[in-house]
């Protein structure tokens, strides 16, 4: 029985050591670009993005072809997306991710960050949301149909009156 009960504590700590909160990592921004930098900052920082019009608060994007590797995975030929709320300032930011690694993604986010909340589906897309922390969220979002199939990984400022948070419908 004691074997079974040290089992079960070196276990609990062991999964602890590995998942590490979303707010160590990503709090103060992402790849370099802090939360709150305004589209000039930003242009400047990530130069020779396009813009467009986006469902974001703020209704734009500012799009940037980025392959550097995200948790050891190759993305050639990827882009990072950078939403914006009301006030012009960067509230979320989107990381493209080939479709094949989707599992290899999930299972790196796991080690790094624990569980996620349960799955859910919105239009043609699954979503995996890691539950928000003080400062910041996490999920990953993959189109349904593996035929031209779409994968991001998605992080949010959460302390941000202007930044909803994606519920389930």
């Amino acid at each position: 029985m004691r074997i079974i009960a040290l089992a079960c504590v070196c276990l609990a700590l062991a999964t602890s050591a590995i998942a590490g909160p979303v707010d160590d990592e990503f709090a103060a921004g992402v790849r370099g670009v802090p939360w709150g930098t305004t589209l000039d900052e930003l242009i400047a920082i990530r130069p020779g993005g396009d813009q467009y019009f986006s469902t974001a608060p703020g209704e734009r994007c500012y799009i940037v072809a980025d392959d550097e590797p995200l948790y050891g995975l190759a993305r050639p030929g990827m882009r990072m997306q950078y939403h914006f709320g009301k006030n012009n300032r960067v509230t979320s930011i989107g990381i493209g991710v080939p479709y094949e690694r989707r599992e290899q993604l999930l299972s790196e986010l796991l080690l790094a960050f624990g569980p996620y909340r349960k799955p859910y589906v919105y239009g043609t897309a699954i979503h995996y949301d890691w539950p928000a922390t003080q400062r910041a969220q996490i999920g990953v979002k993959a189109s349904r149909d593996p035929k031209n199939g779409m994968l991001e990984f998605w992080i949010r400022v959460v302390a941000s009156d202007e930044t909803p948070r994606r519920q389930p419908p």
